[in-house]
């Protein structure tokens, strides 16, 4: 089948890659359109990623007139709740046949509010091909964390700097990598025997940076509800090289996970080989397949 996918942004804007862009080559009948173009016409399924303006409201209700299934792939649903986008959102799960999220707590939240519509769970996809090395963990004098993302999500990171002291001064070895899109460690530091060193994040090079670590932290945006979290992009990025990744927010007792990891080199490489398996779902291809289900099941709903 024919499907067209309207991105939200270019490759380099990461909720599109992850949604779009590393998806559509795994078919070659997937294609990303304009929304002013007209590849739309000779497709059965047209897929709206985190499109919700005007023209995409136009080119919706048009194509929908036509006999098209149109699925509105919300991307991140606390988003829009959050910045105030709620009523275009609205008004495209309204035109939509089906819905879809890449986060597994908006799916709750979008069954509450669109009743009425088949809402699925998508998974952001990963290119395995951009994460060839792999980890081979051994015993080192001082492991080494690595945190990743972009500079203005270094917040949740220095929230829970505390509990990185607290380790540090209980004697425990490491050091700390900061990857991000500035090269900055952001004023964060540890004191001369817990080193923590910077580095610019790239495509290209973040397997090399990744391997060079030992565990990996990801701290989730703790939402104001409490309750909702953001989908783990970095977890799985970090389980593709091999790494145990240590996932939080404030209200568990990550930091116990994280010594145990940085003590004991054995339970990094038992981790760090499951985890190579486990990412396997969020790999382009199955995902493609994820997607594939959700166009039959709305196609027959037709």
């Amino acid at each position: 089948m024919k499907v067209v996918f309207y991105p939200a942004g270019n490759s380099t804007r990461a909720s599109s890659r992850y949604r779009v862009w590393w998806v559509v080559p795994t078919h070659k009948e997937w294609v990303v359109g304009t929304l002013n173009g007209t590849e739309w016409r000779s497709a059965q399924v047209l897929v709206f990623q985190r499109q919700q303006n005007g023209p995409a409201v136009k080119l919706a209700k048009e194509a929908k007139a036509h006999g098209k299934l149109i699925v509105y792939d919300c991307t991140d649903y606390y988003f829009h709740k959050k910045w105030g986008t709620q009523r275009s959102v609205d008004t495209m799960a309204r035109i939509a046949h089906v819905l879809t999220t890449g986060n597994a707590d908006d799916v709750w939240l979008m069954k509450r509010r669109y009743k009425n519509k088949p809402v699925y769970l998508v998974p952001n996809a990963q290119r395995s091909d951009l994460y060839k090395k792999k980890k081979k963990h051994s015993r080192v004098s001082r492991p080494r964390i690595i945190w990743f993302g972009r500079i203005g999500n270094i917040g949740t990171l220095r929230s829970i700097w505390g509990h990185f002291e607290n380790l540090a001064r209980a004697g425990v070895p490491f050091e700390v990598l900061l990857v991000n899109d500035t090269g900055s460690k952001a004023g964060l530091t540890l004191g001369r025997r817990h080193p923590v060193i910077a580095a610019k994040w790239t495509l290209g090079g973040i397997n090399d940076l990744i391997v060079s670590a030992d565990v990996a932290v990801n701290p989730q945006i703790k939402q104001p509800n409490g309750r909702y979290h953001k989908d783990q992009n970095k977890s799985v990025t970090a389980w593709m090289c091999g790494l145990p990744c240590v996932t939080f927010d404030i209200t568990k007792n990550w930091h116990d996970d994280l010594r145990r990891f940085l003590v004991d080199w054995k339970l990094r490489a038992r981790s760090g080989k499951k985890n190579i398996q486990r990412a396997k779902q969020w790999e382009a291809a199955n995902v493609a397949k994820t997607w594939e289900k959700v166009f039959q099941e709305g196609l027959r709903r037709l």
